[in-house]
């Protein structure tokens, strides 16, 4: 399987190249107006998606369409509408991921919140939502998730699909408590702290994300000092697509 061209490649960049890219894109990365928004927005992760399936606009329309699986802020549909557009259409089928939890990824995003990311977790069971894409909508969702290398996971248990694309952090799973960390088990308030304690113990919180998201260099320095202690993603069947 391949992408649909216009997809970013970044999973062929390395080392400092790659480092380079990240930090040009997260400068070009669109911000909340002003400094109560941008902290709401950080700490608001990972938003509050339905517990159900649901459709926006006129929902899947004719022609190819994409499974990607939404574990995180992209099952929400505010994040969906800001990503694609308020006219987009496409259906967001809720379900159940067998054998992987949802953690916390070793990275501070653009928009200052420690997101997340999929680990393989043998007998866990995680809600998730499966994206009915286009290519077009594939497309702009690769390029907001720069962090994130595209992957093929095939033979996963999930009712919806027996193989799916995921965006799989670079950065590893968080592993400042050296084993992943679920994001059922601490609030997005509680990973900043834990992230600031480790990078920046003498600021705040306000402070921290402000400075995150307003110096992206400094962002990405914190995120080197972060994947130091990542824990790598390796899950049998995972083929790295946007290469």
């Amino acid at each position: 399987m391949t992408l649909p061209p216009g997809c970013p490649r970044l999973s062929r960049l390395k080392g400092e190249e790659l480092d380079a890219e990240l930090l040009a894109r997260a400068r070009r990365y669109p911000l909340a107006d002003g400094d109560d928004a941008i902290v709401e927005r950080a700490l608001a992760y990972p938003y509050v998606p339905p517990h159900r399936s649901y459709v926006l606009g006129a929902g899947a329309g004719p022609g190819h369409r994409h499974v990607l699986l939404a574990y995180g802020a992209n099952g929400a549909p505010e994040v969906l509408r800001r990503k694609l557009g308020d006219d987009a259409s496409l259906e967001v089928l809720a379900g159940t991921l067998h054998d992987f939890d949802v953690v916390y990824s070793s990275h501070v995003s653009a928009y200052g919140a420690i997101p997340s990311t999929l680990h393989p977790a043998p007998g866990r069971a995680v809600p998730v939502f499966a994206l009915v894409v286009d290519d077009d909508q594939l497309v702009r969702l690769v390029e907001t998730e720069f962090n994130y290398s595209v992957r093929r996971l095939t033979g996963i248990a999930f009712e919806h699909a027996s193989s799916a694309i995921a965006f799989v952090s670079r950065h590893g799973a968080l592993g400042l408590t050296d084993a992943p960390i679920p994001l059922s088990k601490l609030p997005q308030r509680g990973a900043q702290r834990l992230v600031r304690e480790h990078v920046a113990p003498d600021e705040d919180e306000r402070g921290f994300i402000l400075g995150n998201v307003r110096d992206h260099a400094r962002a990405l320095r914190f995120t080197v000092r972060l994947r130091e202690r990542g824990i790598p993603f390796d899950a049998e069947g995972a083929e790295v697509l946007d290469v």
